[in-house]
């Protein structure tokens, strides 16, 4: 069993178990609470979000993980052909946020559009990737995942350097290896540094 923090929360926020049940929407058992706090109930992440409401807390502090920021999702961004996706800017609106363990203070999501398979053995429709934008030279990024603007399309993919392609990782061999040419307009957003799904729905 993986190690939470329900309880230090619990007694912090000076509650006790059925007072932190009664706090759940909708409320909960008592011994459900005894359960996730010593690990004998999976902390899935629909409780996790329940949880942290009910104790004013973040997420990750359930599970003790430290340099927690508030990430911004910018957009959408196809894993397949690629797509026309807006730049951040301060001016704009994040469409969303979430909670991810990281200290790169410019580190931005982009949640996988729907219907995107190609990359779908590591980041399936519906989930969110974490990019690093300061990490765009291709001699470091050789075998790594990336946000990539392809003659004016973003995509997600692996990238490879010799020869020079965008790799699909996907369980469906439709989706293949594109190998690029001279003609070709690369630029690299960032490379892709986490993945997370919100299993809330």
């Amino acid at each position: 069993m993986s190690k939470n923090y329900i309880r230090e929360l619990r007694k912090k926020a000076g509650l006790t178990q059925e007072q932190l049940a009664d706090k759940i929407l909708p409320p909960c058992r008592r011994l459900q609470i005894a359960n996730l706090e010593n690990g004998k109930r999976r902390l899935t992440q629909e409780w996790m979000g329940k949880i942290s409401v009910a104790l004013n807390c973040g997420q990750a502090d359930l599970l003790g993980v430290s340099g927690v920021r508030i990430v911004p999702v910018w957009g959408e961004v196809p894993a397949g052909e690629p797509l026309h996706i807006p730049e951040p800017h301060e001016s704009v609106v994040p469409m969303t946020t979430i909670e991810y363990p990281t200290k790169n203070s410019q580190v931005f999501a982009l949640q996988v559009r729907a219907n995107s398979h190609s990359m779908n053995m590591i980041a399936p429709a519906g989930s969110f990737v974490l990019i690093d934008p300061t990490r765009t030279d291709p001699q470091d990024l050789d075998g790594k995942y990336i946000i990539a603007n392809l003659s004016g399309e973003c995509t997600f993919k692996r990238f490879g350097l010799n020869p020079l392609r965008l790799e699909a990782y996907s369980n469906d061999p439709s989706h293949m290896t594109r190998y690029l040419t001279e003609d070709d307009q690369l630029i690299i957003v960032g490379e892709v540094v986490g993945q997370f799904n919100d299993l809330r729905g």
